[in-house]
């Protein structure tokens, strides 16, 4: 694994996943998919291998460094991932908070390029939430409303009349200055995927943060939301799946 921070694009990145034929990058760090003619692919790649002969990630035979690929590919197929998507202002990230046994690794891709470090296997929903910018909570009480269609945003002052759902509203019309969906997958012992079955959600609003998150039976919690809040719940995610 990586003894050090690496800074390196998501070009080079996706290269060392296909020469190491490691399947795909996790889908919060990936690039989007495109068709490109063949001439452009070959010079993104030399482009690419270039990059990581420069951070000293590729020997004079082009042999990706054992550590870099081992950290790849705890990427692509880690037993436990803690992910989501982070957005502040017009600037959305991809996180990654990945574990095997006790090699674990944070990685957050901004823009083009992926930051990497190992991190603590003990750590992973903290490391995912450290991401999340500074907003205090909401005010007020946690509750629970069940709508016909389990997304807060559909909510309309004729859709129903009780409280939660005025209130659940009332929070939804608040102006946002960001936002993120978070979730939680584990690996069996087949290498077969389980992912929490509805993300964890929040908005922060001028008048701070919200979460939301679909329960059994299309019932949806509302709460306000401090960093600590999302990382117990985020294990709670986890320990349902384990």
């Amino acid at each position: 694994m990586l003894d050090r921070p690496l800074v390196v694009s998501a070009r080079g990145l996706g290269r060392v996943v296909r020469g190491a034929e490691l399947g795909e990058l996790h889908i919060a760090l990936a690039q989007a998919a495109v068709w490109v003619p063949q001439q452009e692919e070959r010079a993104a790649e030399a482009a690419a291998m270039a990059e990581l002969a420069e951070l000293g990630k590729v020997d004079g035979r082009g042999r990706i460094d054992p550590d870099l690929l081992a950290t790849v590919s705890l990427l692509c197929r880690p037993r436990t991932e803690f992910y989501g998507w982070i957005t502040s202002g017009d600037r959305t990230i991809g996180v990654l908070a990945a574990a095997s046994g006790r090699d674990a690794v944070l990685a957050v891709r901004v823009d083009e390029s992926i930051h990497l470090r190992q991190i603590s296997p003990d750590r992973l929903p903290d490391a995912l939430v450290e991401q999340v910018p500074d907003v205090r909570p909401g005010q007020g009480q946690a509750f629970t409303v069940s709508p016909p269609e389990p997304s807060v945003r559909q909510y309309t002052s004729k859709g129903g009349g009780s409280p939660e759902i005025a209130l659940a509203q009332r929070i939804a019309e608040l102006p946002t200055t960001g936002g993120g969906q978070l979730s939680v997958a584990v690996r069996d012992q087949s290498n077969r995927r389980s992912a929490a079955p509805h993300p964890l959600r929040y908005a922060d609003s001028t008048r701070g943060r919200w979460l939301n998150h679909t329960l059994p039976g299309s019932r949806v919690v509302i709460a306000p939301a401090g960093k600590a809040d999302l990382v117990k719940r985020l294990k709670d995610l986890h320990r349902a799946l384990t």
